[in-house]
């Protein structure tokens, strides 16, 4: 029953476009279309959270979760690292705007500035208005942002 509740959420998502979210950073709301996967529904289903963000490596905002996020990439359950060392998230080329998921840290972040891809990252959704990373890449040092419905 859950499998088939889960699927049923994830066809409407895909019909009409994505669930929307918004982080609030200093009364300003970005908002964000989230992609169609259970990692993204995991997140959807533990809003609002409270978060603070820091910039890690002048390339993205990122904040750690009070938990982390569960969910299956494909049809497979998700490991970091597939059979043989192969990457499982290998087609997955983060883009400025993306927000994310680090599976073995448990944070979310978004990208401000291009990166390579890493195994260990999911994709969870994309700004909708890439001239919001302005306002994110001028945050220095940690600020309180809100993601909710």
């Amino acid at each position: 029953m859950k499998k088939l509740v889960l699927g049923l959420v994830l066809a409407l998502s895909w019909l009409f476009g994505g669930e929307m979210v918004y982080l609030e950073i200093s009364g300003k709301n970005l908002p964000i279309r989230l992609d169609e996967s259970e990692f993204s529904l995991d997140l959807l289903s533990k809003l609002p959270l409270n978060l603070n963000f820091s910039d890690y490596a002048n390339s993205e905002k990122i904040a750690y979760l009070p938990q982390k996020l569960s969910g299956n990439k494909g049809t497979e359950n998700y490991e970091p690292q597939g059979e043989n060392g192969k990457a499982q998230s290998e087609n997955y080329e983060p883009q400025r705007g993306d927000l994310f998921y680090f599976t073995p840290w448990g944070n979310v972040g978004i990208f401000y500035e291009k990166v390579p891809p890493h195994h260990a990252l999911v994709r969870l959704g994309r700004l909708v208005n890439l001239s919001d990373l302005e306002l994110l890449k001028a945050r220095k040092g940690e600020f309180k942002g809100v993601l909710r419905k």
